[in-house]
């Protein structure tokens, strides 16, 4: 679908592609919509494409382009509509998006299962408590040098563990919510044929929340 300003094409993942059809200076954001339900994304102003999932299921979606006016103060630029229909709801957790973007991953050969995913994260990674004193909010999840560095925040380190389980065939979603009311990034797995549970900074710390509440996950 094509708007004066935006282009988002739907992909047979369960995805949108989208891109501006010029170069803005300011910040511009996309909001995608179904029924009540919003998620705002930040998206770069240079016409490179980027990719999000539509993790809400079949049905359409509206999105909404903004861009940055004064301060947090944005403007409408145009807006799209795109009907999702898809056989297997899990496709969006299959495939890489803004916030689990990967290419090409290496992971060792005799990882086969999950299990194995947990038990290599937990064994070789560890949490960047220097990143997480200077990282920025709205700041994406770092994937490329999580593993060059072996060590991430809660963010990197759940999006690692679902960038493997989804190179895996395993489907994945990274969630953000609250764990004992503060900020926190973990994961779900789909196995059995129901969705679980996996706090990858929890495991690294052997330190889990007692109650987890889910914001939004991708």
């Amino acid at each position: 679908m094509i708007n004066k300003n935006l282009v988002a094409t739907l992909d047979k993942c369960g995805r949108v592609h989208i891109r501006t059809r010029k170069k803005f200076t300011q910040k511009m954001k996309v909001v995608i919509r179904k029924n009540s339900i919003s998620y705002n994304y930040n998206i770069n102003n240079k016409m490179m494409e980027e990719i999000f999932p539509l993790q809400l299921g079949n049905g359409t979606y509206t999105i909404t382009l903004y861009k940055n006016v004064n301060g947090n103060k944005y403007s409408a630029e145009g807006h799209v509509s795109i009907k999702l229909k898809i056989e297997n709801s899990n496709l969006p957790f299959l495939y890489p998006n803004q916030y689990v973007n990967y290419n090409n991953l290496k992971i060792p050969e005799d990882i086969i299962n999950v299990d194995m995913i947990k038990d290599y994260i937990i064994k070789n990674f560890k949490y960047d408590y220097v990143r997480a004193i200077k990282v920025k909010a709205n700041e994406l999840p770092d994937i490329t040098t999580t593993l060059e560095k072996r060590m991430g925040i809660c963010q990197d380190l759940a999006a690692i563990f679902v960038a493997f389980c989804r190179e895996k065939k395993i489907p994945a979603k990274l969630v953000i919510g609250t764990a004992d009311t503060k900020s926190h990034a973990w994961c779900e797995y789909y196995e059995n044929n129901s969705w679980h549970f996996f706090d990858p900074t929890g495991a690294i710390q052997n330190h889990f929340a007692k109650k987890y509440i889910v914001q939004r996950y991708y």
